[in-house]
């Protein structure tokens, strides 16, 4: 994936900064990421200027993000399960992702942040299950 790839989905999920005179704002995927919003998009999430660094402090916010290998999807999870196991561990993960945001994620709409992975992985071993869940694809990314 292109830096402007990852700067275009940054900017739909992570609130944005538009502090012009932050010192760190060429580090910064907050700032960057404005750059890089969808023309359609109605509504941005935004983070106030006066959170932001002022004053010559270090900013809170600053999204300077590491690329790591991030999963997609996991349509295939529950093949080597038990078919009396599926129906109690797709529960428990629809309850803890949410119902819409459990579907969209193992479709594969989008990655899996670090969180709902550690969520999957840890469902997936309360269940009795050896190993690690069977991801549909990895790539890299920001987080």
């Amino acid at each position: 994936m292109k830096d402007k790839d990852l700067l275009r989905e940054f900017a739909k999920k992570e609130p944005l900064c538009t502090n012009s005179a932050c010192r760190m704002k060429k580090k910064c995927f907050r700032h960057m990421a404005w750059d890089y919003l969808s023309p359609d998009r109605r509504y941005v999430n935004t983070i106030s200027p006066s959170l932001t660094g002022a004053g010559g402090k270090a900013c809170p916010h600053l999204a300077a993000p590491t690329a790591r290998l991030q999963p997609r999807g996991f349509t295939h999870i529950y093949d080597n399960m038990p078919h009396a196991a599926v129906a109690p561990i797709a529960r428990k993960l629809q309850k803890a992702l949410g119902r819409t945001n459990y579907f969209s994620l193992k479709r594969g709409d989008r990655t899996l942040t670090a969180d709902e992975r550690t969520t999957i992985e840890n469902a997936y071993k309360e269940s009795g299950m050896a190993g690690k869940p069977q991801y549909d694809t990895w790539e890299e990314g920001y987080e």
